[in-house]
Protein backbone atom coordinates (compact mmCIF):
# COMPACT_ATOMS: atom_id res chain seq x y z
CA UNK A 1 0.00 0.00 0.00
CA UNK A 2 1.87 3.21 -0.81
CA UNK A 3 -0.10 6.56 0.50
CA UNK A 4 1.17 9.81 1.26
CA UNK A 5 0.49 13.66 2.49
CA UNK A 6 1.30 16.57 3.90
CA UNK A 7 0.32 18.72 6.89
CA UNK A 8 1.35 22.52 7.54
CA UNK A 9 2.96 22.91 10.96
CA UNK A 10 3.66 25.80 13.13
CA UNK A 11 6.54 28.55 12.27
CA UNK A 12 6.25 27.83 8.68
CA UNK A 13 7.14 24.04 8.90
CA UNK A 14 5.73 21.15 6.70
CA UNK A 15 5.84 17.47 6.93
CA UNK A 16 5.36 14.86 4.55
CA UNK A 17 4.42 11.08 5.17
CA UNK A 18 4.92 8.89 2.73
CA UNK A 19 4.33 5.13 3.40
CA UNK A 20 5.91 3.06 0.59
CA UNK A 21 4.63 -0.73 0.97
CA UNK A 22 6.11 -1.16 4.73
CA UNK A 23 7.96 1.94 4.48
CA UNK A 24 7.39 4.86 6.49
CA UNK A 25 9.27 8.48 5.43
CA UNK A 26 8.89 11.58 7.10
CA UNK A 27 9.59 14.72 4.76
CA UNK A 28 10.56 18.01 6.40
CA UNK A 29 10.35 21.34 4.67
CA UNK A 30 12.06 24.19 4.66
CA UNK A 31 14.47 21.63 6.55
CA UNK A 32 14.53 18.92 10.05
CA UNK A 33 13.26 22.03 12.76
CA UNK A 34 15.85 21.63 14.88
CA UNK A 35 16.59 25.36 15.29
CA UNK A 36 13.41 25.79 17.32
CA UNK A 37 15.08 26.21 20.87
CA UNK A 38 12.15 27.86 23.42
CA UNK A 39 10.30 24.96 25.38
CA UNK A 40 7.05 26.48 25.31
CA UNK A 41 7.66 26.90 20.81
CA UNK A 42 8.84 23.37 21.01
CA UNK A 43 5.89 21.73 22.78
CA UNK A 44 3.13 23.54 20.21
CA UNK A 45 5.09 22.00 17.41
CA UNK A 46 5.64 18.69 18.76
CA UNK A 47 2.03 18.51 19.46
CA UNK A 48 1.16 19.68 15.80
CA UNK A 49 3.31 16.74 14.26
CA UNK A 50 1.82 14.35 16.42
CA UNK A 51 -1.37 15.28 15.73
CA UNK A 52 -0.53 15.13 12.14
CA UNK A 53 1.12 12.13 12.79
CA UNK A 54 -1.98 10.62 13.87
CA UNK A 55 -4.33 12.23 11.33
CA UNK A 56 -1.85 9.94 8.71
CA UNK A 57 -2.13 6.53 10.29
CA UNK A 58 -5.67 6.71 11.02
CA UNK A 59 -5.83 7.27 7.21
CA UNK A 60 -3.72 3.90 6.53
CA UNK A 61 -5.37 2.45 9.23
CA UNK A 62 -9.00 2.25 7.70
CA UNK A 63 -8.12 2.23 4.23
CA UNK A 64 -5.93 -0.62 5.12
CA UNK A 65 -8.57 -2.15 7.60
CA UNK A 66 -5.81 -2.82 10.42
CA UNK A 67 -4.63 -1.74 13.67
CA UNK A 68 -1.00 0.11 13.64
CA UNK A 69 1.34 0.71 16.86
CA UNK A 70 3.09 3.54 17.31
CA UNK A 71 5.86 3.49 19.53
CA UNK A 72 8.11 6.47 20.19
CA UNK A 73 9.49 8.09 23.48
CA UNK A 74 6.30 8.81 24.98
CA UNK A 75 5.34 5.18 24.80
CA UNK A 76 2.94 3.01 22.73
CA UNK A 77 -0.20 3.84 21.13
CA UNK A 78 -2.40 2.12 18.89
CA UNK A 79 -4.27 3.62 16.26
CA UNK A 80 -7.56 1.75 15.17
CA UNK A 81 -8.65 1.93 11.75
CA UNK A 82 -11.87 4.26 11.27
CA UNK A 83 -15.65 3.73 9.23
CA UNK A 84 -14.67 4.06 5.66
CA UNK A 85 -17.25 6.37 4.16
Amino acid sequence: MDHNRSFALPFGYRVTFKLDGNHLECGWEPDFPDAIRQPRARRRFLAAYREARADFLSDVATVAGIRLAVIDVDGVAVVEPGTRQ
